[in-house]
Parts: C-alpha cells; structure tokens; sequence
C-alpha cells in the first residue's frame, strides 16, 4: 500500500509539473472594484425599471425558493422584469464555468445569468475562475442600505474568500436529524431527542431493529416495515457537511495553523472506526453512496441527517415517492468528545460582468431582506440568514405548517446551540483556511477517503490506519506542491 502511494505520488507529480499553467487562478484580493460597483446606481428604488436574469438548478426544492422570492420581489419591483431559467444539478457548474468562458470571448456577457445559484462548496471553485464573481462586500461598503453585519455570522464565514462576501447567503443551514415518527412507533421505540449520546443512538438503533424485526405494521406502500427498512439511516456519507464535523466531534483535525496534515491521528481513527461500526451492523449503507434522501422518502430508512433545504422534498407525495408524512425532527447527537454540527449556506452570486446590475444588487438585497426571507422561508425549505428573524415568533420559518409534520417536529433543532457561547458549528472552512486554494478539494476528497474504505471487504483496524497515514501523507504533499 505504501510503494503504490509513493509510485502515485510520483506520477501525480509529473502530470501536475505539465498542468501547472494551464490550471492557474486569478488572485482578485488586491483588484480594484471601484469601477465596478460605479455601474450600480445605488439610489434605485421601487420605480427602478429593468430587466433580471436569473439561474438555478433544476431541483423542485430550488425551483419552488425560486418561484417564492420571485413573486414576493415583483410586488415590491413591479418595472423589473424576471427571465428565469434552470439547468439540471449534474453539470450545472460546469455550465457556467464554460458560459462564463465564451461571453469574455465573444465580449457578449448576456450569455451569462446576472444571478446564479451556488452553495458554499463551491465557493473557491468559482472564485478561482477569476471573472464569475462579483465582490459583494465593495458595495456593502457604499450602500448605506445594506449592512451584512445583519445576517448570521456562521452564514457569512462560508461565504466569503477573505475578507470579501462573494455569495449572498440566501439561508442558514444546520445539519439535523430528521426521524420517521411512523416506523419509530411501529418498533415501539421513543423518539430521539437533542443531542443523545452515541452510546444513547447506538441503543437507539438496536432497538429499532429488534422492534421492526417483530412488528407486523406496514407502511403506506403497503409492506411491512421489517422487510422495507433495510438501512435505519439515510445520509450521504460523502458530504462535506457530515464527514468533517463527525471527524471534528471526535476531536480529529485536518491540518495545523501552519498547513501541516494532522489526519493520521487517533481521533480520526476513532471517527471512522464508529462510522465502520454503523456499516458492519447495516444501520447504514455504502459509504460511497451520494444520492441520500431517496430511501427516507420511500418509507425505508429510519432516520435521514439532513437540513432544512430539503423539508418539502421529504413531504412531497406522489405515485412513486409517497414521502413522509409523519416527520420529526431533532438536534443530531453526539458521537464523540465534542459536539460538531455541520453547518452552511447557499445562496446567490451576481456575474462580475452583469449586464443588469443595478436590477441583480437590488435582488440580492431583497432576498436577505425581513420581506424576501419571509418569503422564502414560507416554502418550508429555509432557515433564515437574518439575525432578526431567528428567534421571531411570527417569522414563516417557525410557523411554517404542513400536515405531515408530526407531533415531535421541533423547529429549534435547526438553529439548536447557535446562540451559545461556543458555537458547534462546523465547515469546511475551518481548515480551508490554512490550506491553499487550489489543492482545496483535493484534502476534501483526501478525508472522503478516509471513509470509503470501510465498503471494502474484510478490512481491519490496521486496515483503516494505514487508509488514514497515506491520506494524510498525501494531504502534505498536495500542500506542499501548492506552496513551491
């Protein structure tokens, strides 16, 4: 195992030495954005007439947010007309990175949306492209009505490359452990509550098998849930919102202040060892399987670790995915020393390069306003980025209603420990910043790695420790390589 790392250390070496300029990305931290925030006329108002183009992905949760704000943003801008449009989520990125390439070429930027849709992953991604992004924080910084101090710190800290705000965070995404009430009572089991132990989850799990195993009840599908539920827990074993913080709660780390791997740790060790646990006892599927969701909603997983984002997707009833209609929710627990939650947000660029400007400043100012939050939380599928609106009563987000959810839907779980003194807030970010930006995504899939060999075979802890030493020599190098 470690001659082939070395040996592909080696040939990754090589082919990096012939691709050194062909990847290189453009450093904006010393740009001047004068000019360009010049092109907003920072004065429009509700008379403000104009045109608007708008991306998304075509995923119903997006469409549905979409179709929310901009009903609600119409009201209030009745002169800017909205062209909106959507691109499938399997090469959605691609599509603008490769749109962007052809408007500076053909000096046509109404090839490119004014706004587009992207979540916090994708961030230094697009940043490094150079020309996609316009920097938010220039305009904050004349426009006396805007002040992004107003919106949720942990939202903010994934939306930024530095000091520059690059994405208007739409939301406030916390992970949370969604349940269905439906087959914990026909287990005979108690509901989960905030932050249980591991040893109070693991306990959990075992007597949600051993009901299920004598239960006769059948879900709406009309089969019984002993033969339906092979996997109590649905999540993308992948995700960067899961696999980092679960490394965290067991007091792992990636790198140093100083970018040095510190991933061949015990506590990583431990973190994956429990997530193995979980596979060896089938409460959880293939590490490597990304499309989450799907099981939960077909009434064949227990539980499902996921956001807010995906609230009216899990409700969502039709011939084919029936979905769950008796749905609660909770804070995840905690499976080691410290309590980590993933966290983030999505939300809205504007083309550095708009054409309408003025029109794209005056959406994303709307969309975190108290009016565009209201709006997109009513569709069920937000946490609001506004601070104000968190603990509001009578803000939509709390009193969003839908008659699948079920007695033990509690809303707090998605903001659970965001007020305390230490937030258990965790993205990536945390280490992002200590690493260069362009080997990012390749210490990312480094700690992914850590994970995916539990699908093999017969493997053993020594197994699962040498996984975790090459990926940690391999982070050094990937660092390393970046810095010379």
């Amino acid at each position: 195992m470690k001659k082939f790392l070395k040996v592909f250390i080696f040939v990754l070496a090589t082919v990096l030495s012939f691709s050194a300029f062909a990847g290189c990305r453009v450093d904006n931290s010393e740009e001047d954005f004068s000019k360009l925030v010049e092109q907003i006329e920072l004065d429009a108002d509700e008379g403000f007439a104009g045109e608007l183009n708008i991306l998304t992905t075509s995923e119903e949760s997006e469409i549905v947010t979409m179709n929310a704000l901009i009903a609600a943003f119409n009201a209030k801008y009745p002169h800017i007309r909205v062209n909106y449009k959507q691109e499938l989520l399997d090469g959605y990125y691609s599509t603008l990175t490769t749109t962007v390439g052809t408007a500076i070429n053909q000096k046509d930027h109404s090839l490119m949306p004014d706004i587009f849709w992207f979540a916090q992953d994708k961030l230094d991604t697009l940043y490094s492209q150079g020309e996609i992004l316009f920097p938010l924080s220039a305009i904050d910084e004349v426009d006396e009505n805007f002040d992004q101090n107003a919106l949720v710190e942990e939202a903010l800290s994934v939306s930024k490359i530095g000091e520059q705000l690059y994405l208007m965070p739409r939301d406030y995404n916390q992970v949370v452990m969604y349940f269905n009430q439906d087959i914990f009572d026909a287990a005979g089991v108690n509901y989960p509550t905030a932050q249980m132990s591991k040893t109070e989850f693991m306990t959990m799990l075992s007597a949600l098998r051993t009901g299920l195993n004598s239960s006769d009840e059948k879900n709406d599908y009309g089969v019984l849930y002993k033969n339906a539920v092979k996997y109590l827990i649905d999540v993308n074993s992948q995700w960067d919102s899961w696999v980092w913080p679960l490394v965290k709660g067991f007091g792992g780390r990636v790198v140093d202040s100083q970018g040095n791997s510190t991933l061949d740790s015990e506590n990583v060790y431990d973190a994956v060892s429990f997530w193995k646990s979980l596979r060896d006892n089938e409460y959880v599927g293939e590490i490597t399987t990304t499309n989450s969701g799907v099981n939960f909603r077909m009434q064949q997983s227990a539980i499902y670790f996921h956001a807010r984002a995906v609230l009216s997707d899990i409700t969502k009833s039709t011939k084919q995915i029936k979905g769950v209609q008796n749905l609660g929710v909770t804070a995840i627990p905690q499976f080691g020393t410290e309590y980590a939650v993933g966290g983030g947000s999505s939300g809205y660029g504007m083309y550095k390069n708009a054409v309408n400007k003025t029109a794209a400043w005056l959406f994303l100012k709307f969309v975190v306003s108290e009016e565009g939050q209201n709006a997109f939380c009513s569709t069920g599928n937000g946490v609001p980025s506004l601070k104000a609106l968190l603990n509001d009563e009578n803000a939509s987000w709390r009193k969003y209603s839908n008659q699948a959810l079920g007695s033990a839907f509690d809303v707090d779980a998605f903001v659970y420990g965001l007020d305390g003194e230490t937030s258990a807030f965790a993205s990536t970010r945390d280490f992002y910043q200590y690493i260069p930006l362009e080997v990012q995504e390749d210490v990312l899939t480094c700690l992914r790695s850590c994970f995916t060999v539990i699908d093999t075979q017969n493997n053993t802890a020594d197994d699962l420790r040498e996984s975790i030493a090459n990926q940690s020599e391999l982070i050094d190098y990937y660092i390393k390589r970046a810095k010379k």
